[in-house]
This record gives structure tokens, sequence and C-alpha cells, in this order.
């Protein structure tokens, strides 16, 4: 296991060493475990980072994962709503068809009924014409005999 411990111990190891090849022996150990402790180091903290990444990325695909869900929810309200509009709009459109069909009948109805009290209308004012001349003459009938009436007095 490395450890800065052990780096101690070599460097006090070094200074001790008297023999060339220990001494340069001691050297490249003390190299290798240097470099041991930097990339245990490097390692710890990558797996930290790797750790709150796993973590960050967790959570930011729940996020997305409730988004989708909530936008699928719009959508069959969306849809459902939509429905509901066409489906009160197109009964209103048939109610209305109706009434317009019930006016137009209503209407024709009364064009007839309409044209038959003109009708009658007509006749009555030829008939009151008619009446007028006939009362007309006879009151000039009339009016002659007073006439005649008078002279023969």
């Amino acid at each position: 296991m490395t450890s800065p411990e052990t780096a101690i111990e070599i460097e006090e190891l070094l200074r001790d060493a008297n023999d060339p090849k220990d001494r340069l022996m001691l050297i490249v150990l003390n190299r290798i475990n240097n470099s041991l402790v930097s990339n245990s180091e490097l390692t710890r903290t990558s797996s930290e980072l790797n750790r709150q990444m796993a973590a960050r990325l967790e959570e930011h695909i729940t996020s997305y994962e409730e988004n989708l869900n909530k936008g699928r929810g719009a959508w069959k309200v969306i849809a459902w709503v939509l429905g509901l509009l066409q489906f009160a709009l197109g009964s209103s459109l048939v109610v209305m068809k109706q009434d317009a069909v019930a006016v137009q009948a209503a209407l024709n109805a009364h064009s007839g009924a309409d044209a038959a009290l003109r009708l009658e209308l007509l006749q009555l004012a030829n008939s009151s014409s008619q009446v007028d001349i006939k009362v007309a003459a006879e009151l000039k009938a009339l009016d002659e005999r007073c006439r005649r009436a008078e002279v023969l007095k």
C-alpha cells in the first residue's frame, strides 16, 4: 500500500544508504511510490467526480421523465378538451340547423297565409267598390225620383 508515510520511510532509507545500487533502487522506488500516490489521489478525485456526475445525471433524467409525463398528460387533456369542444360545436350546429329549418317552414307557412289574406283583402276591396258603385247608382236614382216628385207637386 502506498502512502505518504511510505514515502517518508523511503526517503529515510535513501539518506542512510551508502551503496550506489541501493541508493539508485531506492530513488526509483521513491519515484514509483510518488507516482502511485499521485495516481491514487487522481483516481479518488475522478471517482468522486464520477459519482457527482452520476447523481446529477440521475436528477436530470428524473426531471426529464417527469416533464415528459406532464407533457403526455397535457396532450391527453388537450385532446379531451378539443374533443368536447368539437362535440359541443357540432351539437350546436345541428340544433341551429334544425331551428333554421323550423323558422323557414314557419315563414313559408305564414307567407302562404299572408298571400291568402292579401287575396281576401283585394276581393273585399273589389266587392266594396262594386257596392259603392251600386249604392251611388241607387242614391242617384233616388235623388231623381225625389226631383220628379217635387216637379209634380
